[in-house]
Order: C-alpha cells, then structure tokens, then sequence
C-alpha cells in the first residue's frame, strides 16, 4: 500500500487544469479520469479528452503509487479535504484522502487513459499574465458555431510579437503581446481549447507554446498541457490586413460616462432589442436606447423604455452608428483603461482601442424610421 501528501492547493489546481480535459459525461470511462502516476519526489496528474490533454506535476512526500479515478470526484474531493496538506494511500481498488479531519475513500479503475505527447522544443515564450488577458479579449467575441470563420482563436507568432483574433460576423477581437520567439507560426485554436488554458496559466509565470500540424502544446515548469487546432472554417483575417483597411474617425470621450449609459441600458433593454444609436457631436457622444428597436422590427409599448445620455469628449467626427449595447459593453470590458478610445468606421462599426488591443462591434440593421429621430 502506497501512501503520500501533496499540498492541497497544488494538487486542486492541477486537476482543475485535468479536469478541462476529462469529460464527467462520456460513456467511456477512460475520458472521464484522470491518471496519477509516481515519479521521482512528484506524481504526475494525466488526462486526455476530444480536445488535447495534460500532464502536471505535483510535488509530494512519500510512496505514491499509480491510480485511474474519476476526474470530477477526485477534484470535488480534494476541494473538500479540510487542511493545508491531502494524505492519499492506495488501497484495493480505491484510493483514501485524508487532510485534518474525516477521510474520504473513492473508487479505482484498473484503466488505461493515452496522453498527447507532449512537445520538448520551444517556439515562443510568454509571460502567462499577458496571454491570459489577451486571450479574454478573445473570449469577448461570445464565438458563434456555423459562421463563415473558424470557431477558436487565431495565434500568430511574427518576430518577438504574438497576436490573437477572434471574428463572428458582428464582432472582431484583436489583441497583441511581446514575447521571445524563435520560429513563426500560425494556427487556430478550438474554442473548446482555449479554455483550459485559464486555470493553466495559473501554474507559472512564463509558458512555452508549440505547435505541429494536429496541435498546440504549452508547457511550464509544473506540467504541459496539448490542445487541439481547429481545422474547420477559415482563419480570421490577420490584424495587419484589417488595420489597414480600418481608416476610422477617432473620439476622446469619457469612458466612465459610456460604461454609465450601457449599465443603464442593460437595466431596460431585452435579448431581441440591444441595439443603441451612438452619434457623435462637436462635445462628445450623444447616446440613446429605445426599448424594442432590435434593427428588424418596432414594437410600439404603452410605456416605451429609453435612455439617453451625452458622453462627454473632445470634437467627435463621423457619421451615427447602430450597434449591439451588449457587445459593445463586452468590448469596453476587456479592452481595460489604459489608453482607451473610441472611433467609427464611417458608420459601419464602432472601434474600441485598448492599450494592446483592437475591438470592433459591428453596425446592426438600422430600426424603423422614426426611432432615431
């Protein structure tokens, strides 16, 4: 009978990471465990499901030995194990954790669970914080199946930058950061993919990236984790191809006072109306909101909801834009404060720019006449 401790915080982190891979609900149960192997002073914490798989290390004390259980028990478990340590012994066909109070048994399987392999050789390396971010700007598109672009995030790595975008037909997210590179490449990640890395990047402060032709592997000092490319769709266009075609008029306006006007909007408007008239004048921003003007229909009400608001800025050039409230909050969301400013693409578009970021919410089909008025 093996016995050993791990430090719980460690050990809950890297099957949360597991857990991203392993699948509660798939009816075959190697996909849903995970695999705890011994190594010198660690254990290693494996899984593997549809969309890549991981492997972590978990420093320990003591005789461990190999187990296959579920993923989503032994990670619920963990979190509920009082104490700073978790006392695992294997037993005969189940394994027990112990921290300060009661333990806890739960089953084992005489299973086998295949792990990607894991790539050795670093193409780029990052700082993990500044990926994190970029990616949720990512994220903020929402993504959307059936759509002319791949469903996942576009990864370009060109000289010491990495870039990323996400496009869905209303909405364009551009982000960028440096990083050290020694060789270019350009993939998509599946959306499914793309959301392990956000407890992954907890492990460490940098993260080495990788790909071949099937995936994309990160690796830290604590373990690596290998994720699926998508293959469907075409790529999102690369930001130095929208960039130039985005000639827009640029507005210095306060940004508290906008995020006040699309608080209050979210307050009043509907799924099927979140469209917002945003015109621009010599001192600032005129806003409005019409209750069930949604771009396809009006809804005449017997008490009509609306909300104006003027956001004060420098002279705004351009011409009225009718946009998602929804998305654009989302936008002004991630691309944070520093150097913000907002800007129009003649109408088409409104532009949120962010100190490493590029976000457009495209123009919804205008309402009936006599909303905007």
């Amino acid at each position: 009978m093996g016995s050993f401790r791990v430090n719980k915080k460690e050990m809950v982190l890297a099957l949360g990471v597991a857990s991203r891979f392993a699948n509660p609900r798939s009816p075959a149960l190697p996909r849903q465990c995970v695999r705890v192997v011994p190594v010198d002073g660690a254990i290693r914490v494996q899984s593997s499901g549809i969309h890549g798989g991981c492997d972590l290390k978990v420093l320990c004390e003591g005789e461990a030995e190999e187990a296959i259980v579920n993923c989503d028990l032994l990670s619920k478990t963990a979190s509920l194990i009082s104490g700073d340590d978790i006392s695992i012994s294997s037993l005969k066909n189940k394994i027990r954790l112990k921290g300060a109070g009661p333990s806890i048994d739960i089953p084992a399987y005489d299973q086998w669970i295949s792990v990607p392999k894991m790539s050795t050789k670093p193409m780029v390396t990052a700082g993990t914080k500044e990926l994190l971010r970029c990616v949720r700007i990512s994220e903020s598109v929402g993504f959307d199946f059936g759509v002319k672009y791949a469903d996942g995030v576009r990864f370009t790595a060109c000289g010491n930058k990495l870039e990323f975008a996400a496009v869905i037909p209303t909405y364009g997210a551009y982000s960028w950061m440096e990083c050290t590179s020694s060789e270019e490449f350009d993939v998509v990640i599946s959306k499914q993919a793309i959301q392990s890395l956000h407890k992954f990047c907890a492990l460490s402060d940098e993260v080495d990236i990788c790909v071949d032709d099937a995936r994309a592997c990160f690796s830290t000092q604590g373990g690596s984790i290998a994720v699926s490319l998508e293959t469907t769709g075409s790529k999102p266009p690369a930001l130095a191809k929208v960039s130039a075609k985005w000639v827009e008029n640029s507005w210095n306006v306060h940004r508290d006072q906008m995020v006040d006007f699309l608080r209050h909007t979210a307050a009043i408007s509907t799924n099927e109306a979140t469209g917002v008239w945003i015109e621009p004048k010599e001192t600032g921003l005129y806003c409005r909101y019409v209750g069930m003007a949604d771009g396809a229909r009006h809804v005449e009400l017997g008490a009509e909801a609306r909300c104006e608001f003027h956001v004060e800025g420098d002279h705004c050039p351009g011409k009225p834009v009718f946009a998602s409230s929804r998305l654009l909050s989302n936008a002004i969301a991630a691309a944070g404060e520093d150097d913000f400013r907002l800007g129009t693409l003649d109408g088409r578009a409104v532009l949120v720019h962010g100190r490493d970021c590029l976000i457009a919410v495209g123009q919804m089909a205008p309402p009936s006449a006599g909303v905007h008025s």
